[in-house]
């Protein structure tokens, strides 16, 4: 199982060889999203922001999909360009924070492919069932840089 911790403001993930090997396809699992029309994740990650107006989500969309896109890849690179350093020279804060949010994005693509509702219970994990353990994983994985995080911030 992966660690987090601090030391020097960094932040060290380490991660055995197989988890590595599992985060380093997150990347391309975020970037998939809306390749196929009927993709349950594209709805996910970009919500009608105005249901019932699609004139005002349609511009809302063109005022707003070319930022996010750019800022969910420019964190999926930071992510994928720093796995194997997370664990040996550790990571800057900046960093750190496009992990938790590469986490984020892709626990909510693995939930929508499995037909999770945003204000569902996460089955629990199961051998029959590695995404959602996946879903799990990432979970705890976010939530322990998140509150490393937040403990770096308490001692500035």
């Amino acid at each position: 199982m992966a660690t987090v911790s601090r030391a020097g403001g960094r932040i060290f993930v380490r991660l055995p060889g197989e988890e590595r090997a599992v985060l380093g396809q997150l990347p391309a699992l975020v970037a998939s999203v809306g390749s196929d029309p009927e993709d349950a994740a594209a709805d996910r990650m970009a919500p009608d922001p105005y249901p019932g107006d699609e004139s005002a989500s349609w511009e809302f969309s063109r005022m707003t999909r070319s930022d996010l896109d750019g800022a969910r890849h420019q964190d999926a690179e930071a992510f994928a360009g720093s796995l194997d350093a997370a664990g040996s020279g550790g990571i800057a804060t900046g960093v750190a924070e496009a992990w938790v949010r590469v986490l984020g994005d892709a626990r909510l693509v693995l939930a929508a492919r499995e037909g999770i509702a945003l204000d569902g219970e996460l089955p629990e994990p199961s051998a029959s069932n590695p995404r959602i353990a996946l879903v799990h994983y990432l979970g705890v994985l976010q939530h322990e840089i998140v509150e490393t995080l937040l403990g770096s911030m308490a001692d500035t």
